[in-house]
Formats: structure tokens, C-alpha cells, sequence
């Protein structure tokens, strides 16, 4: 090699070891940059979804609790009826309007936005089901519970005059 290109590479190699020292490049960090931000979308998105399926876990234990207190009703206040034919969650003489904890159940259930509750009952039976967040216009979107310990997904709420989960 002529001392001349020598030269070169030595400058060369100089200049390269004080750039190390200097930090980032623009490019390296708008790369840095956008890989954080979609990491941060997926979390995101994860997070929504958690929430959604928090939601519908409150909503399947209301209606879980519903049936247990339809049944301290049927046994005590109600005297061995669910309150009469009730095809709605505010009719004043069901059980669902008398038993004020049932009352606040249901209150607590229709508070959450986008959610239904649709109540129905007999002197023998009962019906409670209420639409799910997290799989709005599946198949099976609505939780449903019911007098004869049925508690499972629906396509549909329970009929008018229909006291059992369909």
C-alpha cells in the first residue's frame, strides 16, 4: 500500500472512532421510535380487550347473584312464587322490582353502558339475561340465567311470557 491510502484508511478509521462517541443517528432513532410506538399499540389494544372481558366477567356474577337471591325471595318474601308474571325488569309487582337487593342487581347491570338486561318471570320460574361486551354481534351474545340453574351463553334474551333461558 501506498503511504498515501494509508494515510486514508488511518483518517478514516479516526473519524469512525469518534463518531461512536457522538450518540445515535437521526434514522437509528426514528427506527427506536417507531418500534416503540407499535409495541404500545399492541398493549393497547390488549388492555381494551382485558377490560371488555372484565366487564362481561361483573356481568356474568350480578346475574349469578341474581339467581341466588331469586331463591332467598322464592323461599322467604316471595312465598314460594317469583312474584307473579313479569315480562320486564321494572314491573312493580315481580320479584324484580320487590327485592331490593335483586332491584340493585339489575340497576348495577343496565348502569353499564351498551348493556340490556331483560327479565322475566312466572309464579314457578325465572329468567335473567343481559348482553355481553365483548362479543357484540356474535353468536351467543347474551349471558343468561335462570330457576333452573341454567347459566350459559344465548342467541337471543328470553321471549316475552317465557321464563326459562332459550
Amino acid at each position: 500500500m501506498t503511504p498515501q491510502i494509508r494515510g486514508y484508511f488511518y483518517v478514516v478509521i479516526l473519524i469512525m472512532k469518534k463518531r461512536e462517541h457522538k450518540g445515535f443517528t437521526l434514522i437509528e432513532l426514528m427506527i427506536v421510535i417507531g418500534v416503540i410506538g407499535l409495541l404500545s399499540a399492541i398493549v393497547i389494544v390488549n388492555m381494551n380487550s382485558a377490560r371488555l372481558k372484565a366487564t362481561d366477567a361483573r356481568i356474568k356474577i350480578e346475574l349469578s347473584s341474581i339467581k341466588r337471591s331469586a331463591e332467598l325471595y322464592y323461599n322467604g318474601a316471595g312465598a314460594e312464587t317469583y312474584g307473579g308474571n313479569a315480562n320486564s325488569c321494572n314491573a312493580a309487582s315481580s320479584m324484580f322490582k320487590q327485592d331490593s337487593n335483586i332491584n340493585n342487581l339489575i340497576s348495577s347491570i343496565q348502569a353499564i353502558p351498551g348493556v340490556n338486561a331483560t327479565c322475566r318471570s312466572s309464579n314457578t320460574h325465572f329468567a335473567v339475561s343481559a348482553n355481553l361486551v365483548s362479543v357484540v354481534g356474535l353468536f351467543g351474545d347474551n349471558w343468561c340465567i335462570d330457576s333452573s340453574g341454567t347459566s350459559r351463553f344465548t342467541d337471543d334474551p328470553p321471549g316475552p311470557n317465557v321464563p326459562f333461558c332459550p
